[in-house]
């Protein structure tokens, strides 16, 4: 045992020190510096200035570095003077000194860049071979944080880049348009597939190239048709020298086209019958040209945008014959069935709120007949459970018994830093473990890191290191992480956290499997919300109370008004019935009161209540307008007159 425990010692003595002397990137440490550079928006042509700013425990005398950056998209051309007193001496590369023993915090220089082209990402500039120096000469520890330069949007000076119509034969473009300032493609071009030819009695109605029909055919022609709508196309007889009958095999596109039913044309004699075949019988010989048997489809109601279907018949030898029985040889011209782009028909829809797991969405309109979202309708992320003492804070879930680390959810602006808690739940005992932090960099920037309640955390890039000389078992926060929001055009990003199944372990080396749940940092909306309705409505019954739902924001999850309760409408009786829900009345109506009978004395009763009478009476509401007055009393006379 006394072996175990020194090797033991020694893995985590290895394990710390590899840690400490590669990559460590220290928690907190004394008389450090820390040098960060000004963000910008960028916008081609125009120049920005960016500031290097020192923010430091002692004072310093010399700040030497090279400056690193695109130069494709940027130009450093000159490098000026900052608040803090010193000389500087530019280019690339900046050199600055003070005789003064007061520099700790402010602007030592502004680097001054001209934007030569729009960035197709965001991009960064950071400093490089830094070297800081105390009034003493002596090196500070110094830590960087770089500038993110996103990309200003720009005002875009449209261009329509024309279309090509396609032909029967070649493709064809649409058209499209882009900004003549930034180059960005704001409607893109879209290839557009060949036509084919639509044939009419062998020539071809949009370029007028005609085919050969020598010999009989059986022609079918060509039709245009919208998403939902139900169409015929007709198999045409071409050079028809005489049949008497004829089975057909046909074929369609099953993903775009629904087989409807087969019949006749008008004035074809005989019988038809339809089933996986189409099979025609008459008792004399048929030798007329022209429409022959028309077959009925629908085109199917999910189809987004224009496409292209076939409808095709065929006959196998024998399959055709004529009075003598002899095979009659068809040759058979497929139809093409362009099913254009629907012509909407728009009906609004509500937004949708996200929940915990599950995304919502905007508001937008649908096709009522295709169902195609027209506008709008764009998802929204789940928030993510926030858990908080293992209950989640947005829909009540209750975590499991498992070991767990939870991620805080946090609200936040564009250029805040944030602090988001990595939390260890229903922690069975634990000495040491690592895990490792997930995110979107183009939204959120690793500053650092924080202990929580668990000494001992160790970061090494996005992977954290935690161990301590005793074993833990208490529930807590392992680490706060520390985020700089960059990105400006998010609505909700994911923060999570992944371990192995040994990446934690006990004081006697057993493995602690924990799972996992992630956490989100989501945009701040303001004042601009985007209403939608939390849950549902609940009407009210006459025996049960309703519910009406509360609204929120989709995007920021703020709650913008309450849900409120309804009460009970209770029953309304007429004729003896309830006329909400039917229920018969547990009491004579005009029975004011209560002994039985109808009489005279209910009329006493009911104007001694009516003028304010504090007396008990029932079955006032004699008509059922919810309302007692002297209407009830006129109904009540009635009633006793017609006794």
């Amino acid at each position: 045992m006394l072996e175990k425990c020194t090797l033991r010692r020694k893995l985590i003595s290895f394990m710390l020190a590899a840690v400490m002397v590669v990559c460590m990137i220290p928690i907190s440490a004394a008389n450090a510096v820390m040098i960060s550079i000004g963000s910008a928006e960028l916008v081609v042509g125009e120049t920005i200035e960016l500031p290097v700013t020192v923010s430091s425990d002692v004072a310093i005398g010399s700040f030497d570095a090279q400056v690193v950056y695109d130069s494709s998209y940027l130009s450093l051309t000159k490098v000026k003077t900052g608040d803090l007193n010193g000389i500087i001496m530019g280019g690339n590369k900046i050199n600055w000194v003070t005789a003064t023993d007061d520099a700790t915090n402010g602007t030592i220089c502004l680097l001054v860049f001209k934007v030569l082209k729009k960035p197709t990402k965001q991009t960064e500039v950071s400093l490089s071979s830094v070297k800081v120096r105390n009034i003493n000469e002596d090196m500070i520890d110094t830590s960087i944080v770089p500038a993110i330069l996103g990309v200003k949007p720009c005002i875009h000076q449209l261009v329509v880049d024309d279309g090509v119509e396609p032909t029967c034969t070649e493709n064809g473009w649409s058209s499209g348009v882009h900004c003549s300032v930034c180059g960005d493609v704001i409607v893109a071009r879209q290839e557009l597939a060949p036509l084919g030819h639509s044939w009419k009695d062998g020539i071809c109605t949009r370029c007028g190239v005609a085919i050969t029909l020598d010999g009989p055919h059986i022609i079918l022609d060509d039709t245009v048709v919208e998403p939902g709508t139900r169409f015929s196309v007709k198999a045409r007889l071409k050079n028809n020298p005489g049949i008497v009958a004829a089975t057909f095999d046909f074929s369609y596109d099953s993903s775009l086209l629904s087989f409807v039913s087969a019949k006749l044309c008008d004035g074809v004699p005989g019988l038809i019958t339809t089933d996986k075949k189409i099979v025609w019988v008459n008792n004399g010989t048929y030798d007329s040209d022209g429409d022959f048997i028309e077959l009925i489809f629908k085109a199917k109601d999910d189809i987004v945008g224009a496409k292209d279907a076939y409808v095709s018949v065929s006959s196998k030898t024998g399959g055709i014959v004529d009075i003598n029985e002899n095979n009659v040889g068809f040759s058979f011209i497929p139809a093409n069935v362009r099913i254009n782009e629907c012509v909407h028909t728009p009906v609004d829809f509500d937004a949708v709120m996200p929940t915990c797991t599950a995304a919502g969405s905007t508001p937008g309109q649908k096709c009522s007949k295709c169902g195609v979202v027209i506008s709008g309708g764009v998802s929204v992320p789940a928030f993510e459970h926030n858990y908080v003492s293992g209950v989640c804070t947005r829909c009540g879930d209750v975590l499991g018994k498992a070991p767990a680390l939870t991620v805080q959810n946090v609200a936040a602006e564009t250029g805040d830093t944030i602090t988001v808690d990595v939390t260890v739940n229903n922690n069975p005992g634990i000495s040491a473990g690592a895990f490792r932090i997930n995110f979107d960099s183009s939204v959120l920037q690793l500053v650092g890191a924080k202990p929580g309640d668990f000494p001992g955390l160790t970061q090494i890039d996005r992977k954290f290191v935690w161990c301590n000389s005793s074993e833990i078992a208490y529930d807590g926060v392992i680490a706060r992480l520390v985020f700089r929001v960059i990105g400006d055009s998010f609505v909700r990003v994911p923060v999570s956290v992944t371990c192995g199944g040994g990446d934690f372990s006990n004081s006697v080396e057993q493995r602690i499997i924990f799972e996992s749940y992630s956490g989100s940092v989501t945009r701040q909306c303001g004042d601009e919300h985007m209403p939608a309705t939390i849950g549902g409505d609940i009407p009210a019954t006459c025996t049960e109370a309703g519910h009406k739902a509360g609204r929120g924001c989709v995007y920021c999850g703020t709650v913008l008004a309450e849900p409120t309760d309804i009460p009970a409408l209770g029953h309304t009786y007429v004729d003896g019935y309830c006329k909400n829900c039917g229920e018969k009345c547990p009491f004579i109506m005009g029975d004011t009161n209560a002994d039985g009978t109808i009489d005279v004395k209910d009329i006493i009763r009911l104007m001694k209540y009516i003028a304010g009478v504090d007396i008990e009476i029932q079955g006032a509401d004699v008509n059922g307008d919810g309302v007692i007055d002297t209407l009830d009393i006129v109904r009540l006379m009635k009633m006793i007159a017609d006794t």
